[in-house]
């Protein structure tokens, strides 16, 4: 099997276990669809999150993260400064997870956007970023301490417009449903 495809299929089923829409993502056309990828990269954990640091850091227009767990200070700090640069970031995020909750505070006081996730579904379980609407980090990494040290886990940052453009679609609609965070 060659490498694309291989990468294609991981990505679609990431995809569909990920977001937890496997009925409805079975049916739509643009799972049937072949991807344009330019570029690849495998990220595993242990250690992740310097090479996830370094793809938040490379972002120049907006990032769009929806996140089950999110506890990393290094991945909140790589938002910040992304935000201090004039970088649109913003993040939707699962309202049943504690740590979630200082997350929202941090990232809010400094100027991020952020939701809680509705509850439309048992859980927002994604784990992935758009950046700049042409990149998009996907895979099994929670944005926390255990997920990026003590797990073994897998991502990928994929450059390719046409997937970047579908989880995009997603993450505005999941926007639009997600609630305000307060205090």
């Amino acid at each position: 099997m060659r490498f694309k495809e291989f990468l294609t299929g991981f990505l679609m089923g990431a995809l569909v276990l990920s977001l937890g829409w496997a009925s409805s993502l079975l049916l739509s056309p643009t799972v049937h669809q072949q991807a344009c990828i330019e570029n690849a990269i495998a990220i595993f954990s242990p250690p992740a999150e310097r090479e996830l640091v370094e793809a938040l850091g490379s972002a120049r227009e907006s990032i769009d993260a929806e996140l089950f767990e999110f506890s990393s200070l290094a991945l909140k700090q790589a938002l910040v400064k992304a935000a201090g640069k004039g970088v649109k970031v913003r993040v939707l995020l699962e309202p049943r997870v504690d740590y979630n909750i200082q997350t929202a505070s941090y990232l809010k006081a400094h100027g991020i956007s952020v939701k809680w996730a509705s509850r439309e579904f048992a859980y927002t379980h994604s784990k992935f970023a758009v950046l700049d609407g042409k990149k998009l980090l996907v895979g099994s990494i929670n944005w926390s301490r255990s997920a990026l040290t003590k797990n073994r886990e897998a991502e990928v940052l994929v450059e390719s417009i046409s997937l970047a453009k579908r989880f995009l679609q997603v993450f505005e609609d999941d926007w639009k449903k997600g609630s305000e965070v307060t205090g």
